[in-house]
């Protein structure tokens, strides 16, 4: 994964941080937190630098992979809304 890639939490993402109980790891909620459209993947690993990088690595596409993170820009990501100003 390119370290400049960036991610979007999916409904199903923000579901998970809001909800009383999840099943994911203390690191992978960590992880999704700090997912916010903007911020590159280095970036978020700078965070976590006493994480091991290889254990970061494996988190992230797997959320992807189960639906908890879409690619920034695609139209996978985001509440559901939809934008509309630069149709204008």
């Amino acid at each position: 994964m390119d370290r400049d890639h960036v991610f979007v939490l999916t409904a199903k993402g923000t579901r998970e941080l809001k909800s009383a109980s999840t099943s994911l790891t203390a690191l992978e909620l960590k992880l999704l937190v700090m997912i916010d459209g903007q911020s590159p993947v280095a970036r978020i690993y700078k965070v976590f630098s006493k994480q091991p990088q290889s254990e970061l690595k494996d988190v992230l596409p797997k959320r992807k992979q189960r639906g908890y993170l879409a690619d920034a820009g695609g139209d996978e990501g985001g509440d559901g809304s939809i934008e509309a100003t630069g149709f204008f």
